[in-house]
């Protein structure tokens, strides 16, 4: 068994939510519903959208712009959803805020190369409004921003400055958006865990990449996740071997030779879609845990999860369908059933 199952008492200040949340998961898409979405006829996409539960405003004949668009409202609707059902917890302000480090890292890249950021460019969902993040970026005002987010971006100014490499922006504000997830919820048990799965999984990426970036090593070590079970010295004894030794290393880890051997195939051939899609079929294997769980806040943590995982491999058909890729490829791309 890849991961041990996490058997928790359950906290019943969570009774509700979890009951709401029991009801919305019977509604999550299965492995079924995302081929339909790779194998129907382009004409018919935007019914099959609908039918999968989410909203065109245009169904007739439905732009990228349309789905985004349906997309977009359904992780609002869930965030809100998460607001009613826990007034009083950090959970929705940190599920937030990764949108608000995703709108940062495009800002911040707009900065350096002179662009003039585009409305499209913004995600309209996290805890800071577009005007005042352009205003952080555009004029230096800081009113209203936690403290903790900009010393997160300077600390990406500092990492690009260092490389002029605009991916190391991306890869500072994952890191720093994990510390802050792991510093509001570390007192669960199971979303600990899988924040340590995450951040293994973030490293295992980070570290490769920095490779070819060819980025010195510290610059890894400056941005290594310290929340998982493969620790820097894990890394330390890879920084001065070939590639080729990464995924025999990794395949004798507690994620096993499945992840090692499609490793190795991204590395050989340049590619890692195949292995981020991988990387999330760990992530929802993590995840189901939380049937052994009778109430909690990570019922609910969890389904956040699962629900923006739904989206983004939507996202991808969408894009791959309507840029005429092939099924068998698109088949590729859905994580649901991976493992």
């Amino acid at each position: 068994m890849l991961f041990q199952p996490i058997i928790t008492t359950g906290d019943t200040r969570y009774a509700y939510a979890s009951g709401v949340i029991r009801a919305k998961e019977t509604r999550l898409l299965r492995k079924a519903d995302f081929y339909k979405l790779a194998e129907i006829p382009t004409d018919e996409l935007g019914k099959a959208f609908e039918e999968a539960g989410y909203y065109l405003k245009n169904s007739e004949n439905p732009s990228i712009e349309d789905y985004e668009a349906g997309l977009a409202d359904a992780e609002r609707e869930t965030l809100n959803l998460i607001d009613e059902l826990l007034p009083n917890s950090r959970l929705p302000f940190c599920l937030k805020a990764k949108y608000d480090f995703t709108n940062a890292a495009y800002l911040l890249k707009c900065q350096i190369s002179g662009e003039k950021p585009k409305d499209a460019g913004i995600v309209h969902i996290g805890n800071l409004s577009a005007t005042r993040l352009r205003r952080l970026f555009t004029a230096g005002e800081k009113e209203k921003i936690p403290v903790e987010f900009i010393h997160s971006i300077e600390q990406a100014k500092q990492e690009y400055e260092a490389t002029k490499n605009p991916a190391t922006i991306d890869i500072t504000l994952d890191k720093e958006y994990l510390s802050l997830l792991k510093n509001c919820l570390e007192g669960n048990r199971f979303i600990k865990e899988y924040i340590g799965l995450k951040s293994d999984l973030l490293n295992i990426k980070n570290f490769v990449r920095t490779r070819l970036l060819k980025l010195p090593y510290g610059f890894f070590k400056t941005v290594f996740v310290p929340f998982g079970k493969l620790a820097l010295n894990y890394f330390d004894e890879l920084s001065d071997k070939q590639e080729e030794a990464i995924p025999t290393k990794l395949s004798v880890s507690y994620l096993g030779r499945r992840l090692g051997d499609e490793l190795a195939r991204a590395i050989n051939e340049k590619e890692f879609l195949d292995f981020d899609v991988l990387c999330e079929a760990y992530e929802l294997l993590f995840l189901d845990n939380t049937k052994f769980c009778p109430f909690g806040l990570e019922i609910v943590y969890a389904y956040w999860e699962k629900i923006t995982l739904e989206i983004t491999t939507i996202r991808r058909i969408i894009l791959a369908r309507l840029s005429g890729l092939p099924e068998e490829r698109i088949r590729r791309i859905i994580p649901y059933g991976y493992l």
